[in-house]
């Protein structure tokens, strides 16, 4: 009941917003703000009528729903480890959780837009989407194995920096009786692809696939991923040059504004 008072609230107000960002707090109060910077446990923020003021602090377990200056909502989320972030399901780029990385697999060509393609983290399924979109997927630093399933099993290696963001553009290729699934990832340097993706992840939020369905997943496919990792280990490395995510190959914090 307090959400949908919450809500109501803020579409009665949405008109007046746009030259500030709002925090809406859980008791239903608003500050009108200049938000700095939003890190896993805090929004630092000055007053929007006092700019030249102090920063402050708000603890994001307080937090409800900020609504950016350009109109853009983010609603916070608990963890299972009742710690309090950033939504996933947010459109736009946003920063990973702090000691993780997180990369954006962005998918902009309509070609075989029914067709969806799988997700993996070495042994792990972590999601699948289809058409013209994009998943965005935190994980460890370092070294990473991340994989596709299609007609093909494509594959890419990493050794990604804690705190930055990295993109990997997915390929839809001609395949013998299905799509074939290409991971290619870019840097600011590719400026065609960069702007495309950018623009993809700025438009619409990104595809989200569930815990339940994640867990499901893993379960139902355990012996198909031991098998491909066991053929990638054996066989595909050894015969095809894989793509690798470098740690230089992160996205500056200025072009994803």
């Amino acid at each position: 009941m307090k959400q949908i008072v919450l809500i109501l609230l803020i579409g009665l107000t949405s008109n007046l917003l746009f030259s500030q960002d709002i925090i809406i707090k859980k008791n239903g109060s608003e500050i009108k703000t200049k938000i700095i910077e939003i890190t896993i446990e805090t929004i630092k923020y000055k007053e929007f009528d006092f700019q030249e003021g102090p920063i402050r602090n708000i603890n994001i377990s307080d937090v409800f729903m900020v609504i950016y200056e350009n109109g853009n909502r983010e609603v916070f989320a608990k963890k299972e480890d009742n710690k309090w972030q950033v939504p996933i399901s947010a459109k736009g780029f946003h920063p990973p959780s702090e000691g993780k990385a997180v990369i954006y697999f962005v998918r902009v060509t309509p070609y075989g837009a029914l067709i969806s393609f799988e997700y993996f983290h070495q042994d792990r399924y972590i999601g699948i989407f289809k058409g013209k979109n994009y998943m965005r997927y935190e994980c460890d630093p370092g070294e990473q194995l991340l994989w596709a399933s299609s007609e093909n099993k494509e594959f890419i290696t990493t050794n990604l920096e804690a705190g930055k963001t990295y993109i990997v553009m997915v390929d839809v290729l001609m395949g013998a009786w299905k799509a074939r699934v290409g991971l290619r990832p870019i840097s600011v340097k590719d400026e065609q692809d960069f702007v495309k993706a950018k623009r993809l992840i700025n438009k619409k939020e990104p595809a989200v696939t569930s815990e339940e369905k994640i867990e499901e997943m893993n379960i139902r496919l355990k012996d198909f991923i031991a098998k491909k990792l066991q053929m990638y280990e054996e066989v595909w490395k050894l015969e095809k040059d894989f793509n690798h995510i470098s740690s230089d190959m992160a996205i500056p914090a200025e072009a994803m504004k």
